[in-house]
This record gives structure tokens, C-alpha cells and sequence, in this order.
């Protein structure tokens, strides 16, 4: 064997090492492309909104920001990214507000349950994409919170620098998908994967009940005495979402909305019943509201669709008039409203600790 044959192979395999790097690697998995982004804080900007609301599917389905306007004589504005969860709110928190010439008056977040608590929760695949809409830059709390320590150190490494490693999940969905759609042209179109599949598990064949038990099954990756807020507070979003509201001298609120479990009036976990405690004496502690919509007068599961969904018009009609009642007692002490909003008993909102 002679001196070039001998380093042939390991020349071959550096440079195929080396271009892998070139072609997927980045030091930061953030590509971003913060589309979404600029497109919010020119709706924000053009609306010169006084109160912006945020959340995911579940606050667009619950308010109606419309109502909320004419209810208080304040513009609102509504950010409900679908899917998005405590990444994406500390995401746009940070990136949209310092952007706005006018800074609204309250940034009022929605979540459910604990789900402020859950760092890693809904920042993959699909919803990573999301995410890169969302920034301009790399984000390195968002990269310290949400990807690192969540594998192994050689794990970690790879998922850092080789963007193959990253996308391994696209690329089993993708492999998934190939094989569903080639049955189309190896069988009969009307029996393929993709129909039969399609067919079968469509959301209208489905009990919206045990779906949602499965769906919640699926989403608590951490046991009960995990779920303390005291224990996580620290390593999650929550400071920060705060400290991106208030940096910019507007005043956040934080909102609980209600499930379908609680449209049954199944009673709460004891675990989420602390939960919330805890995180209303944080916030306390700080002088921030927390409004506890998980219990709505008029509200059942009838007014429910799929999973934690309120009906649209009829269950958001009911939520966004509550939400805007307990709202406006917070805003008659900082926020100058357009003359006209309704008046409704001062009432101070409370946490339900059982149901």
C-alpha cells in the first residue's frame, strides 16, 4: 500500500466530515428568519394597540379581542401564535416590544395550567420552525432553557453542530410520510396509507374525551412533585417574560384559561392546586396580577370542540366578557381608556383552589 493510498480513506472521510459541517453545521442550531416577527410589530404599530394579548390556539379560540376593545374602550390587540407555548411568549415578549415606538400599557400572557413551567415544551420540529420566525438573532436563553441539557454531552455536541443530527426527527417523520404516500402508487388509491390512515384517525371519529385525556396524558412529562412551581421557577421563561414586559415599562398580568376538565367540573390535581398557589404568591410578591379564568360562569363542556378549544361564537363570547369584567378594576388604576367602557363591580380576581 503506498503513502497516498494510505491516506486516501481518511482524507475522504475528513472532507465528507468537513462539508457535512459546511452544508448543515452552525455552532448555534438558529437560523432565524423573524418573519412573523416583523409582521407582528406592523400590525402592533398600526393598531397603536394599549393592551396586547398572548397566547396560542387556546386564547384565539377563548377571546375576542374585539369585545375586549369595546368592553374596556381600550385598543387590544391579540398575538395567539397556534402551538406556541412559554418559548415563543418569551420569544415575542423580548423581540416585538422593545420594537414599538408606542409601548402598550399591559402585555397580559395566557397559559394553561402549568405550562409556564415547561422550558422544552413545543420547541421541535414544527414548532421550532415557528420559533425561528420570531427572531432575528440567536437567542441563548432560549438555547440554554429549551435544548441544552436535554441529552447526553456527545448528544448535545452532535445536535449543535451537525444540522443532519437536528433534523433527525424531520427526517423519521419525512421517511414516515415517503411511505405513506408511495402506497398511493403501489396499491389502489382508495385503500392507500394515507387515506386509510387519513380516514380512520379524522378528528370526527375520535371521543373528544379520550382524546383530550390521552393529549394530557402525552403532554406531563414530569411526575406530580415535579410540578411545584417552587421547584422549577428558576429555569424557565417565567422571569424572563417578565423582565422583557416591565424593561419596557409596560405592566404585565398573567392568565390562566380554562380546560375542558374544567368545562366538566371534574375537580383540580392536588399538585396543581399548590402549583398555583405558589406561582400566585411569586407574582404577588412582585405586584403582578394573576386573573384565574379555569372556572367561567356559563361555561360547560357542551362549549367545548376538540380538546381545550372553546366554540367559536358562542363559548368566546361568554370568556372574552368575563375576562374583560375581572380585567378592568387592574386598569382603572394605570390605564387611560377611550370614555365609554362599561363599568362592572370592583372585584378583585382570585385563584380557585379547588373546583
Amino acid at each position: 500500500m503506498t503513502k497516498k493510498d494510505y491516506f486516501f480513506g481518511p482524507g475522504i472521510f475528513f472532507f465528507t466530515v468537513v462539508s457535512c459541517l459546511a452544508l448543515f453545521g452552525h455552532g448555534s442550531h438558529w437560523i432565524p428568519s423573524g418573519a412573523l416577527l416583523d409582521t407582528t410589530i406592523q400590525e402592533i404599530q398600526k393598531a397603536n394597540a394599549q393592551i396586547i394579548l398572548i397566547g396560542n390556539s387556546i386564547l384565539d379560540h377563548a377571546i375576542d379581542e374585539n369585545i375586549v376593545s369595546e368592553e374596556l374602550g381600550c385598543t387590544t390587540y391579540k398575538h395567539a401564535v397556534p402551538g406556541s407555548a412559554s418559548a415563543s411568549w418569551h420569544l415575542s415578549t423580548k423581540n416585538i416590544l422593545p420594537k414599538l415606538s408606542q409601548k402598550p400599557e399591559w402585555v397580559i400572557v395566557f397559559f394553561r395550567d402549568d405550562y409556564l413551567s415547561k422550558p422544552r415544551y413545543r420547541v421541535y420540529d414544527y414548532y421550532y420552525k415557528k420559533l425561528l420566525l420570531l427572531t432575528h438573532t440567536p437567542e441563548p436563553l432560549l438555547e440554554q432553557l429549551a435544548y441544552q441539557q436535554t441529552e447526553s454531552p456527545l448528544a448535545d455536541l452532535l445536535y449543535r453542530n451537525l444540522g443532519f443530527f437536528r433534523k433527525r426527527r424531520g427526517f423519521r417523520n419525512s421517511f414516515e410520510n415517503y411511505a405513506k404516500y408511495v402506497s398511493n402508487y403501489l396499491a389502489d388509491s382508495n385503500i392507500s396509507i394515507r387515506k386509510a390512515s387519513s380516514r380512520v384517525f379524522a378528528r370526527v371519529n375520535m371521543d373528544p374525551e379520550l382524546l383530550q385525556e390521552k393529549t394530557t396524558a402525552a403532554e406531563r412529562h414530569a411526575e406530580a412533585d415535579q410540578s411545584v412551581f417552587q421547584n422549577q421557577r428558576d429555569t424557565t421563561f417565567l422571569p424572563a417574560i417578565i423582565s422583557n414586559i416591565t424593561s419596557q415599562g409596560s405592566r404585565p398580568i398573567f392568565v390562566r384559561l380554562m380546560r375542558r376538565r374544567d368545562g366538566k367540573k371534574e375537580p383540580q390535581a392536588a399538585w396543581l392546586i399548590q402549583y398555583m398557589n405558589e406561582l400566585k404568591q411569586y407574582l404577588d410578591a412582585q405586584g403582578i396580577p394573576l386573573i384565574d379564568l379555569s372556572s367561567v360562569p356559563g361555561i360547560s363542556e357542551e362549549l367545548f370542540t376538540d380538546g381545550d378549544h372553546l366554540r367559536i361564537p358562542d363559548g368566546r363570547r361568554i370568556v372574552s366578557s368575563e375576562f374583560a369584567r375581572r380585567l378592568l378594576p387592574l386598569l382603572e388604576n394605570g390605564v387611560h381608556c377611550r370614555s365609554g367602557a362599561r363599568v362592572y363591580p370592583n372585584t378583585t380576581p382570585t385563584i380557585n383552589s379547588a373546583n
